[in-house]
C-alpha cells in the first residue's frame, strides 16, 4: 500500500487536474493503511475534480465514519444515493451506520433517536433486500434492528430466511438464540412460565447448533 501511495503521489504530481481516479485510488490506499484523514482529503479531491463521483462520495463516508464523523458521513452516503439510486453497496453501508447510531444512542439513553436510526437502518436494508435479494448479512442486519425496536415476529422472520438459504449460518442461529431470550424474559416477566419455558428451549437449540458449526468461537 505504501508503494501505492509513492505510485499515485507522482500522477497526482504529473497531472493534478486529471486524476479524479488517482486521487480516489490513493485514498483507498489510505484508507487500508487507516490513515483515514489522508484519504479523506484525497477523496475530498477526487469529488472536487469529478462532484458526480459516486464512488467517491461512498468511501468518503466510509472514512468519515471511521473518524466518527457521522453527520459529514450520512452527508456523502445520502449524495451518493442521489447520483445512484440503485446502488446496494451505499445502502448496505448507510444502513450498518444507521444501525451502529441506534446503538450508540441507546447505550446513551437517548431512545428517540435510537428509534429513528433503526427505522432508517431497516428503510435501507429494505431496499438492500428488494435489489439484491440473495445478501444475507442484509437480512441478519435487518433483524438485529428489528430486535432492538420490539418486533420480535419480523426479526424472527429475517433470521429463519436466512437458515432457509444457509443451514449453516452461524450468526443466524446466534442471533436468533438471542432473541428467543429476549422473548423467554419477557413471557418470565409477564408470569408466562410456560410459554418461557418453550421459548427458552428453542433459544438453547440454537446455541447448540452455535457450539456445533463454530465450536472455538
Amino acid at each position: 500500500y505504501h508503494r501505492a501511495v509513492a505510485d499515485f503521489d507522482r500522477v497526482t504530481e504529473l497531472a493534478p487536474q486529471d486524476s479524479p481516479i488517482a486521487y480516489r485510488n490513493r485514498a483507498d490506499a489510505h484508507f487500508a493503511l487507516e490513515h483515514y484523514a489522508a484519504a479523506v482529503t484525497d477523496y475530498s479531491k477526487a469529488i472536487e475534480l469529478d462532484s458526480e463521483f459516486a464512488a467517491a462520495y461512498l468511501v468518503r463516508a466510509g472514512a468519515q465514519a471511521n473518524q466518527e464523523q457521522f453527520d459529514q458521513a450520512l452527508s456523502d452516503y445520502d449524495k451518493g444515493i442521489q447520483l445512484q439510486p440503485e446502488n446496494v453497496d451505499m445502502r448496505f453501508q448507510r444502513g450498518g451506520l444507521f444501525l451502529f447510531l441506534g446503538a450508540r444512542y441507546d447505550g446513551d439513553g437517548q431512545a428517540d433517536r435510537a428509534r429513528e436510526a433503526y427505522c432508517a437502518a431497516i428503510a435501507d436494508y429494505d431496499e438492500v433486500a428488494r435489489l439484491a435479494p440473495d445478501v444475507p448479512l442484509c437480512y441478519l442486519n435487518r433483524g438485529q434492528a428489528r430486535t432492538m425496536l420490539g418486533e420480535y415476529d419480523q426479526a424472527l422472520q429475517d433470521y429463519e430466511s436466512v437458515l432457509l438459504e444457509d443451514p449453516e449460518n452461524v450468526r443466524a442461529y446466534a442471533q436468533r438464540g438471542d432473541l428467543y431470550t429476549i422473548i423467554g424474559d419477557r413471557y418470565l416477566g409477564e408470569n408466562k412460565k410456560d410459554l418461557a419455558d418453550g421459548i427458552y428451549h428453542r433459544a438453547v437449540a440454537d446455541f447448540d447448533r452455535v457450539t456445533e458449526l463454530a465450536p472455538q468461537d
